[in-house]
């Protein structure tokens, strides 16, 4: 009798390239919090150039080893009695003087219907995910420098008119759009300065723009985002021909 295949067989799944393995790893050990963003995304770019097996083994031995020190903490951090003492008594916030973190790891993050806060050193990205900033929005410093990128995922940051803003971007097969004016390719590098509608004015900030796009799409845009003019248009003309209460409209 002639045996058929299993059924497991014919479903098998083709197992993943060793870039493919390479990237997971290093995507685990970010979200363990084993290796800082930055560590993880010049990883990740170099990944994406790995040609074979072998340098994308070199690039992960390369990655800084989790110290014993820190170690000991993760697994003093996993025992039932450090868990019940941290549920009781949470270690008091301090701040850490690091850059403040924006990062849309296959989620997306944004910042466009309400008032927020920018830090004068931003650093992170979408990665496999979407980032849509608002500034025009946000309480912003006399100067704020932001390191973004895009990597398999789309950036959209709007800055104010009277703003002084410097770009300095660069696309791996990626797109990058910065003030109207777009370019892309294989390998790309630009650097744009607008002086704003009121550089000299006491309240205009200065705002230094380093994006990427790996495989991405990055978009800055000088003005406002154009839904607030949408949802600002819709309230006005809701109030114009909404008649006030206990008063009849003008008859046709």
């Amino acid at each position: 009798m002639q045996m058929q295949p299993s059924q497991s067989s014919q479903s098998q799944q083709p197992s993943a390239t060793p870039q493919q393995e390479a990237m997971r790893v290093l995507r685990e050990r970010y979200e363990r919090g084993e290796i800082e963003f930055e560590t993880f995304q010049r990883g990740l770019d170099a990944l994406l150039l790995a040609r074979d097996a072998d340098e994308c083994q070199a690039i992960m031995n390369n990655l800084p080893q989790l110290p014993v020190s820190k170690l000991d903490q993760l697994d003093a951090l996993s025992s039932p009695s450090s868990l019940s003492r941290s549920a009781s008594a949470p270690a008091p916030f301090r701040p850490s003087g690091q850059p403040k973190r924006l990062v849309a790891l296959f989620s997306e993050v944004k910042r466009v219907n309400r008032a927020w806060r920018l830090d004068p050193d931003t650093t992170g990205g979408a990665v496999f995910g979407e980032m849509k900033l608002d500034l025009n929005l946000a309480a912003l410093p006399s100067h704020a420098t932001m390191t973004l990128s895009a990597v398999f995922g789309e950036l959209t940051i709007y800055v104010p008119e009277t703003a002084r803003v410097r770009v300095r971007a660069s696309a791996f097969m990626g797109e990058v759009n910065i003030f109207g004016e777009s370019s892309g390719g294989i390998f790309v590098r630009d650097e744009v300065i607008s002086e704003g509608t009121n550089p000299n004015h006491q309240e205009a900030a200065t705002i230094d723009l380093d994006v990427r796009a790996i495989f991405g799409q990055v978009n800055i845009i000088q003005g406002e985002n154009p839904s607030l003019f949408k949802k600002l248009g819709a309230f006005v003309r809701r109030i114009i021909t909404e008649p006030e209460p206990g008063r009849l409209s003008n008859p046709s």
